[in-house]
């Protein structure tokens, strides 16, 4: 079993786990990760921690910008109704939801002030897509000098990006652990594994 940690500051942070990203992916990507981050959601609420879910607000005139320069040609913006919304079976546990315009969650967010209120001086993030808004979202939260802890099987992306990310990036900013030792490293759940 992977090393129980200390979540009794933590806060969850799901990351676009709304409609328009959730579709975007595979479902055989995706299904897991949201099953899981609605595992991980439901246990933090049951111990009485923070689950805040930010989404990418695709109506804000910055919306996840793209560089011009960039080598690779961004998929055609494809913008439903309803793409911000947080799927039903995981909005029952949300206590807070920030709106984001850029990959991080941090950026042009409220989030830093809602953690900080919380006093949440760790952040187990969870969501879409592992090499894009959870790592960038790792980057920020690890600059801030928040501790960090991603699910690693509550995370999905493309197979490529999402291999390369836990191996070599998020290794370095987080501590990446299963979806099982975070819930067991919960308070109303650490007093079962230990005694």
């Amino acid at each position: 079993m992977t090393a129980i940690l200390d979540l009794t500051s933590a806060a969850l942070v799901t990351v676009d786990l709304q409609h328009g990203i959730l579709r975007r992916l595979p479902g055989e990507l995706a299904a897991p990760a949201l099953a899981n981050s609605v595992r991980l959601a439901e246990a933090f609420a049951r111990a009485g921690r923070p689950v805040i879910a930010v989404s990418l607000d695709f109506e804000h005139p910055s919306a996840a910008p793209v560089n011009a320069g960039a080598d690779v040609v961004p998929p055609a913006r494809d913008v439903r109704p309803g793409d911000a919304t947080i799927p039903e079976e995981l909005i029952g546990s949300v206590s807070h939801q920030v709106s984001k315009p850029r990959w991080s969650a941090f950026g042009s967010s409220t989030l830093s002030l809602v953690l900080a209120e919380l006093g949440a001086e760790t952040i187990v993030l969870c969501g879409l897509a592992t090499g894009v808004a959870v790592e960038s979202t790792a980057r920020s939260a690890f600059e801030r000098g928040l501790r960090v802890v991603v699910a690693t099987d509550a995370v999905a992306d493309a197979p490529e990006r999402h291999k390369n990310s836990l191996a070599f990036v998020l290794p370095l900013l987080a501590a990446l652990r299963p979806t099982d030792t975070l819930i067991a490293s919960l308070p109303s759940n650490t007093a079962r594994v230990e005694g």
